[in-house]
């Protein structure tokens, strides 16, 4: 393991990191267009392990990575976006065995800008990759449609009707840049979000601005 300065870090790895990610945000659009295939992992907290672990550790490899960069993430207001905190270099070995991040939100990176992840406190993680990395991944972590499944299961349980309305045109943006937009929409719809949303809004509004509402939105 070697620690960076963000100094360090930010000459050493600046380059890799903005190859990968637009922004590191983990509600954001984040990965950049030449980072072909985006899924979500769910559920994860501050450490990485088990079939997630070791997928990411295999499709590394697979890429030609010796190591990863790691770092925590801290929101800047003023450049509305997160930045790194505590960055390190990891060898894969290293990684495999386990690294605990101190907050929920960071990034790993791919030193040759094949891949990279970001995590969030709300325990779901982003991972992109090239096509060659994500192959490697989906085939060592099947059960990807099922996380996504239950990531929506949860912030359909928990999220409260005043929520909902802000949450909604996030949650599809987020799932049109990982997916796509028709696929994005297919999700929130079986998912029941819609449902849950009409009920909430015709308490208030007529069903024609509902309506007018939801395709403003574009959520169908």
């Amino acid at each position: 393991m070697k620690l960076l300065t963000i100094d360090e870090f930010n000459q050493a790895v600046g380059g890799c990191v903005s190859q990968v990610f637009f922004k590191k945000d983990p509600w954001y659009s984040s990965f950049q267009p030449r980072i072909a295939v985006r899924r979500i992992i769910y559920p994860i907290n501050a450490v990485i392990e088990g079939v997630t672990l070791n997928a990411i550790c295999e499709a590394a490899e697979s890429v030609g990575d010796e190591g990863c960069y790691v770092a925590d993430l801290k929101y800047n207001r003023e450049l509305s976006d997160y930045v790194e905190y505590a960055p390190v270099y990891l060898d894969i070995a290293e990684f495999r065995e386990g690294y605990v991040f101190d907050y929920g939100t960071f990034m790993i990176c791919s030193p040759s800008s094949s891949w990279g992840v970001l995590g969030s406190v709300e325990h779901h993680a982003l991972i992109g990759g090239t096509h060659n990395f994500m192959e490697v991944f989906e085939h060592d972590s099947p059960d990807l449609e099922t996380q996504l499944n239950e990531f929506l299961r949860y912030h359909k349980t928990y999220a409260t009707p005043s929520a909902l309305v802000n949450f909604l045109p996030v949650l599809k943006d987020l799932l049109s840049h990982l997916y796509s937009t028709e696929r994005a929409k297919q999700l929130i719809k079986k998912a029941g979000f819609l449902n849950m949303l009409n009920d909430v809004l015709m308490h208030l509004y007529s069903a024609e601005k509902v309506e007018q509402w939801i395709k403003k939105e574009d959520l169908i």
